[in-house]
């Protein structure tokens, strides 16, 4: 699930190979399909768009193909980029999409770290996708997050033991991505599974599991913005709050929405700007039947759901389990 330009919700669906497009009331909370919607697809697996929310990517996970579609600013419908989908790539899987900062490339990785990570141009008059100069690259990870600057990739392998995070430099007129000095950097968790990036990008969050397989507390580094070297944070782990299995940030960057690896709630937790320091949970969107401010949400038991952007002051869950999509507010 992604959120354009804070008007727009894109929701792949796989089952029925089609993506669902909604536009957001910000005064009301409530979602109205975009005219047209759903769109068909060859991909429906993973979805990502561009910084300028010009072009939406889907990828199959299957098939390895890449659907690109070119966003209306006014009405939100998706109109199929020329050539889309794209499948002489010689991709595996198409499973874990990423934009850089800058707009320029696109980042697919296959989830599994012994294949490649392939980079593509994106034309930005169309958003086709032509294979960036020494692509793909073998950098013995399973996919990456890119930065908002444009400047640097994170990934992790998630092969159980391996504790580190692996930064590369991304060339800005290529695309190519190179290991920065002294990566990959370790973690004290035994094995990362998940990673984000700060909307400010100037810290790096990962979520994982420690020797018994149990989720262990949120680490934070710092990443240096000359050099791409990360840093731990002070306190971290942030054993301080609750243990979560993954999180997303509002745009400013000031509270991270997360799902609770302990309990069916969520915790909303506030981040010191300056030092990326997570702070005790503010509020919880608890397992209930009773409603929350939402004349259709029934919220129950959603651990383990696909995903949770928040935009202003609304927050949106996709539950995988019955391909539900859930509002949630104050």
């Amino acid at each position: 699930m992604v959120i354009v330009n804070k008007k727009f919700l894109y929701l792949p669906q796989n089952d029925s190979l089609t993506i669902q497009a909604f536009t957001i009331d910000h005064t009301a909370g409530a979602l109205t399909p975009v005219s047209g919607s759903p769109f068909a697809t060859a991909s429906a697996n993973s979805i990502a768009s561009d910084p300028a929310g010009r072009f939406l990517f889907a990828g199959n996970a299957t098939t390895g193909r890449i659907s690109v579609f070119q966003i209306n600013s006014t009405t939100g419908a998706l109109v199929a980029a020329p050539g889309s989908p794209f499948s002489a790539f010689n991709l595996d899987f198409a499973q874990v999409l990423a934009v850089d900062g800058s707009g320029k490339f696109l980042y697919v990785g296959q989830d599994i770290p012994a294949l490649p990570i392939y980079a593509f141009s994106i034309d930005q008059n169309t958003g086709a996708l032509s294979q960036a100069v020494g692509s793909p690259f073998g950098l013995g990870v399973a996919g990456v997050r890119t930065d908002f600057t444009g400047k640097f990739a994170v990934g992790i392998t998630g092969n159980t033991g391996d504790n580190h995070l692996y930064v590369f430099a991304i060339d800005p007129g290529t695309g190519a991505l190179t290991a920065v000095n002294n990566s990959p950097f370790a973690t004290v968790t035994s094995t990362p599974t998940k990673l984000e990036i700060h909307p400010s990008s100037q810290f790096v969050y990962s979520f994982g599991v420690d020797s018994s397989n149990k989720l262990a507390a949120v680490e934070g580094f710092a990443i240096d913005p000359s050099t791409g070297a990360l840093t731990a944070l002070a306190n971290s782990p942030f054993t301080s709050v609750p243990i979560v299995g993954f999180c997303k940030w509002d745009q400013g960057g000031a509270e991270a929405f997360c799902a609770n690896g302990t309990t069916s709630a969520f915790s909303v937790l506030n981040i010191e700007a300056r030092a990326g320091i997570w702070l005790p949970t503010c509020w919880r969107v608890q397992n209930t039947r009773r409603r929350v401010k939402m004349p259709y949400l029934y919220p129950r038991s959603i651990e383990g759901c696909g995903t949770l952007v928040r935009r202003g002051g609304d927050f949106f869950v996709s539950d995988n389990g019955n391909d539900t999509l859930h509002r949630l507010s104050r």
